[in-house]
């Protein structure tokens, strides 16, 4: 399988995002789409998550915020 158009995540990040509820759970997939083949950490932001998704800038700013206290995105080291 060449990799293109398959999206793979934790199933146990998964389980904790969507504790969060949908938006974070919606803005995660968003991120997970932008990594790389290490699956570690993505190069897309807040404008990928408004561009793909009808949650608004400030929303997904604070999903994304949501997401990295939840311990479920990688921080920059």
């Amino acid at each position: 399988m060449s990799g293109k158009g398959f999206l793979r995540i934790d199933r146990r990040t998964w389980a904790k995002v969507c504790e969060l509820g949908m938006n974070p759970a919606v803005a995660y997939l968003v991120l997970a789409s932008g990594t790389g083949k290490g699956h570690r950490g993505t190069s897309w932001s807040v404008q990928a998550v408004k561009k793909y998704t009808a949650i608004a800038v400030f929303s997904a700013l604070l999903q994304n915020l949501a997401l990295l206290n939840s311990n479920a995105l990688p921080t920059a080291a």
